[in-house]
């Protein structure tokens, strides 16, 4: 089953067909990456360069790159740095 457990499949299952509206969360953004632009994003992040910058360069919202850089953080796939989204190279 992947990386889920049997409760968040359970969950998962019941959110295909909810008893109620769901609310989902960051809806009004746009969540999904192109590898290219995932690379991009990683490349600029270990060099030092601040969310706001990387989100202008990227063309990209602020809130979305930094959803994606704390998703890349937890899979280990970047490192968190001094300074946190602000640093400067």
């Amino acid at each position: 089953m992947n990386d889920l457990t049997h409760r968040q499949y359970a969950r998962s299952i019941q959110k295909t067909e909810p008893a109620e509206r769901l609310y989902i969360a960051l809806d009004n953004y746009d969540l999904s990456f192109y590898p290219a632009e995932v690379d991009n994003i990683k490349r600029m992040w270990v060099v030092g360069e601040p969310v706001p910058s990387i989100a202008k360069i990227a063309g990209r919202e602020i809130e979305e790159v930094f959803v994606l850089l704390l998703d890349l953080v937890l899979q280990h796939k970047i490192k968190a740095r001094p300074g946190g989204i602000y640093a400067m190279g």
